[in-house]
């Protein structure tokens, strides 16, 4: 039996769910399929995530089209819905009518968006930015007048704490900082350099190269007029004299006004030797000068005469004497161009402790003798005189500084013509111990820039890895098993401080240190403590080929030698730089550790080794450095380093009242092949070719003299140069750089 073969014909559509085939509108803003409503809907979900997501400011594309999609997922669900319940049929209008929904509710979704973006990333900063704190407050003045010219002398009124003069190029102005208001000036025929108010208030001198001016406060007039000029001034304390000083060291007898007697202690014109600065001791028995060849010369008045020989402050001019408002123990500072401020017993006249801190131009102490303020050439200075830290600082361009008597304010007067009242910061100590010798982190971002995701868990691990490092190397050298010290929150977390850079990265891709410099200094006092800062990745680079950057923050003593006990650390946060390794080894250079390349396995070195190690000399020189001692003090005698008057051999001698602990030496490369621990490059010949050009100086050797005052090295006339770097007991490190000669 043949079987006839029929085609196969689908049944008759009577699923609710299907569309009749002879529909004419084919074409669907919509669909029913489910799986098409599916994959709409996921890739609107990630379009719409991505676009909120976005750095961009507003609301993206990517977030507009992603909410469409979803919008279109869902009405088709409800299409399919509606043709399910036999309520809705696959028609013009129903397209119609949803593309016109489309667009109106377009518009609305925007503005949602807008709103769910400003949320989410407001929620996003916060959480980025909840463990990185804020940078200290740049301090403000009170109040700010303008006296018209560079200001170059200040003076409170003793018995008036609101009035204050200041004189700047050839005028004097009297103010009153209640009001405020200018109570009165006066115009000077030559510029001014000093100014001094009398015990009682009531006197006002004024002294300029050719003239000393004496004015009446109260009746506002002048006085007298003395010839002779002045580079500084004062009163005693009894009233009764008014010394001047240049060429010549003069006392005025303030007894009789009408008839003022002048005695003329010494004239320093024999010895072409100006006088800086002058300070009556308390009891106005004696009168100190300072001059500008580095010595204090100590006054008998009642017999008109020096009382024991002059005294070598240093080796440039003293530019200011001031005595400390202590019963207990009579004391008093000099400060000037040497870079050091001395702190000598009124009782025999010895330097009691010392201060390195670079050149500085006047000085004051509070009325209670516990802090004292200092004027640099860029910075304002508070100084706890307990311990010798620098409890306070900002920037600034003082000429000359001063306090309040009450003590509840000081003044600044700057190279801009400002005067500036401050408020004297309450000093908390417990707070400002966590700030001294420790390591600070800074996340410098530029403008424009959000943190990374979780940056501060990232630097708190590798800083952690760096601890131990540390740590164990100290351990291996035959130390106790200590490392640095990192400031920390009151939680126990690693502080790490965000400065928000004022521009963006492109800015910073040049002079990237000095233009970061000048934004971190104006929160942080970089000359205090060791500094790492980490910089987002835009600035993807320091100096040319240098990715990462470091040394000390170093002050020129004397025209000789460099001083330091601080150092700064840059690293980007690329990933090649970032990482413990590179941050162990610019940590090394902000301690003052040069490069060693006697052996690749030192992180001193360029080597490429997997283990990597302290040498001995590097170990032994941080067992006295002030961020593995947090309770060093910040006085210092300094450290003198000289060449020894030999002929045969080039001997330097190094000399340290507080002891020193170690000195090293380096000298320029002497060999044409590099060392072990050069490794720029895996490439000998280009190795070679960069070992060629290397300008820096090489360990050359080093002496453990652990405590001792003195101590002499010798180096081989075959150098051309050798530097001297040492290491004291308080971690103060001193260098001098040497040029060598052959013996004739």
């Amino acid at each position: 039996m043949k079987l006839q073969a029929k085609s196969w014909m689908p049944p008759a559509a009577t699923s609710p769910h299907s569309f009749d085939p002879k529909m004419k509108f084919q074409f669907r803003i919509l669909s029913t399929n489910k799986r098409r409503q599916r994959d709409v809907r996921n890739f609107g979900i990630l379009l719409l995530v991505i676009g909120i997501a976005s750095r961009d400011p507003g609301v993206t594309p990517l977030s507009s089209l992603g909410a469409i999609m979803l919008l279109w997922s869902g009405m088709s669900w409800l299409l399919w819905k509606g043709i399910a319940k036999g309520k809705l049929q696959d028609s013009v209008w129903i397209h119609t009518v949803a593309l016109i929904l489309l667009i109106l509710v377009d518009h609305q979704v925007n503005g949602i968006l807008r709103i769910t973006k400003s949320a989410i990333t407001n929620f996003s900063k916060q959480v980025l930015y909840a463990e990185l704190s804020t940078p200290p407050e740049i301090p403000k003045p009170t109040l700010e007048l303008n006296h018209g010219d560079g200001i170059y002398a200040l003076a409170f009124s003793p018995t008036d704490p609101d009035v204050i003069a200041t004189t700047g190029d050839n005028t004097i102005k009297l103010w009153n900082q209640k009001i405020p208001e200018t109570l009165h000036f006066k115009s000077h025929k030559d510029h001014i350099e000093t100014l001094a108010f009398s015990p009682n208030g009531k006197y006002l001198a004024a002294g300029s190269p050719n003239a000393i001016t004496l004015w009446d406060t109260q009746q506002k007039r002048t006085v007298q007029t003395f010839e002779g000029g002045a580079n500084t001034l004062t009163f005693s304390s009894d009233h009764r004299y008014l010394a001047t000083a240049k060429w010549d060291l003069n006392l005025f007898d303030m007894t009789d006004t009408d008839n003022f007697n002048q005695i003329t202690l010494f004239a320093h014109r024999k010895h072409d030797v100006q006088i800086e600065s002058l300070a009556f001791s308390p009891n106005g028995a004696y009168l100190l000068a300072g001059d500008d060849n580095g010595y204090i010369k100590i006054w008998d008045i009642e017999k008109q005469g020096l009382a024991i020989r002059p005294l070598k402050a240093g080796t440039g001019r003293v530019r200011d004497i001031k005595f400390l408002n202590d019963t207990t123990q009579p004391l008093f500072a000099t400060v000037g161009t040497d870079g050091n401020i001395k702190f000598w017993r009124a009782t025999d006249y010895q330097i009691e402790r010392s201060i390195s801190t670079g050149t500085v131009l006047n000085l004051d102490f509070s009325s209670d003798g516990k802090t004292m303020l200092t004027a640099a050439w860029d910075k304002v200075n508070l100084w706890d005189t307990q311990t010798g830290n620098a409890v306070f600082s900002f920037k600034q361009e003082p000429r000359a500084v001063g306090f309040r008597p009450d003590a509840f304010s000081f003044a600044t007067g700057d190279t801009d013509g400002t005067l500036r009242i401050w408020n004297t910061p309450v000093l908390d100590t417990r707070q400002q111990l966590t700030h001294q010798n420790a390591v600070r982190i800074i996340y410098f971002l530029p403008k424009g820039i959000s943190p990374q995701l979780n940056i501060h868990a990232k630097i708190e691990k590798i800083m952690q890895k760096v601890q131990r490092f540390y740590a164990q190397q100290m351990q291996e050298n035959g130390f106790s098993k200590t490392t640095f010290n990192l400031e920390t929150n009151p939680n126990g977390k690693i502080k790490i401080h965000l400065v928000q850079g004022k521009f963006t990265a492109d800015y910073y891709l040049e002079d990237t240190v000095t233009k970061i410099d000048e934004e971190i200094t104006q929160f942080f006092d970089i000359s205090e403590n060791v500094f790492l800062v980490v910089l987002e990745s835009a600035i993807d680079g320091i100096a040319g080929d240098t990715l990462a950057l470091a040394g000390l923050e170093s002050t020129y003593i004397d025209g000789k030698r460099w001083h330091a006990h601080a150092g700064t650390a840059y690293i980007p946060t690329v990933d090649n730089a970032l990482d413990w390794k590179t941050i162990a080894h610019e940590l090394g250079h902000a301690f003052g550790l040069r490069h060693d390349f006697r052996h690749p396995s030192y992180i001193m070195s360029y080597g490429n080794t997997v283990r990597s190690a302290l040498s001995s000399a590097a170990a032994h020189w941080l067992q006295k450095h002030r961020a593995f001692q947090s309770n060093q003090t910040n006085f210092n005698n300094p450290t003198t380093i000289d060449r020894k008057n030999t002929v045969s051999t080039f001997q330097v001698e190094i000399v340290d009242a507080d002891g020193i602990h170690q000195v090293q030496w380096f000298v320029p490369p002497t060999n044409e092949r590099p060392p072990p621990g050069y490794v720029i490059s895996q490439n000998e010949e280009h190795n070679l070719h960069r070992w060629k050009k290397y300008k820096g100086y090489i360990f050359k050797h080093y002496r453990k003299v652990n405590g001792e005052n003195r101590t002499t090295i010798q180096v081989k006339h075959s150098h051309q140069k050798v530097q001297v770097r040492a290491i004291d007991n308080h971690g103060n490190i001193t260098w001098r750089t040497f040029t060598i000669t052959a013996p004739d």
